[in-house]
C-alpha cells in the first residue's frame, strides 16, 4: 500500500542510486528524510488512518520512494514504534531497472544493464570509490574488481 505520493530521496541525501553501494551512511539519511516526510505527510488523519490500520494488519507499511530527477527509486519498509517511524531500504534500483548492490561482495560479477556512456560514466565513477568498473558491450556489463582489470584487457 502506498501511503505517500509524495516520497522523494533529494539530490542533497543521495546523488545516484550506484552511491548506495558500500554506503556506511546512506541508509541513515535515507531513514531520517523518509521520516521527516512521513512525519509532515501523516498530519492528514485519512492518511494517518489509514497507514495506521495497514502497519497494525502487516507489521510494515512498503513503499516506493522516488530519487530526485526520476534517476530511479527506492522500496523501502516502514513501521511505527512509539510514534516514531523505523525506515528500512529494501531495494534501490536504477533508472535501467538495474538493483543495486549494497555491499562489495554483492557487487562483484554483477551484470546490469547499461543504456548510455552518460550512465557508464556515472556508474564507473562510484563503482570505483568501491574499488570496481562495470565493462561490458551491448548494454550488458558485468562489474569487476579494479586489481581485476588488467586481467580483463
Amino acid at each position: 500500500m502506498q501511503v505517500s505520493s509524495k516520497l522523494i530521496i533529494p539530490e542533497s541525501v543521495m546523488s545516484s542510486p550506484w552511491e548506495y553501494l558500500d554506503c556506511a551512511s546512506c541508509e541513515e539519511a535515507i531513514s531520517k528524510t523518509i521520516d521527516e516526510q512521513l512525519t509532515k505527510e501523516l498530519k492528514n488523519p485519512f492518511k494517518r488512518f489509514s497507514y495506521w490500520m495497514h502497519s497494525r494488519a502487516s507489521g510494515t507499511v512498503i513503499q516506493k520512494a522516488t530519487l530526485h530527477s526520476n534517476k530511479g527509486y527506492l522500496m523501502i519498509e516502514s513501521s511505527v514504534e512509539n510514534k516514531n517511524f523505523n525506515v528500512k531500504v529494501d531495494r534501490v534500483v536504477d533508472i535501467n531497472g538495474n538493483n543495486i548492490p549494497k555491499t562489495k561482495k554483492d557487487a562483484e560479477g554483477a551484470r546490469i544493464r547499461v543504456i548510455s556512456s552518460e550512465q557508464k560514466q556515472e556508474i564507473n565513477y562510484h563503482l570505483r570509490k568501491s574499488g570496481f568498473y562495470a565493462k561490458g558491450k551491448n548494454q550488458i556489463y558485468t562489474i569487476f574488481k579494479e586489481q581485476d582489470k588488467t586481467n580483463q584487457q
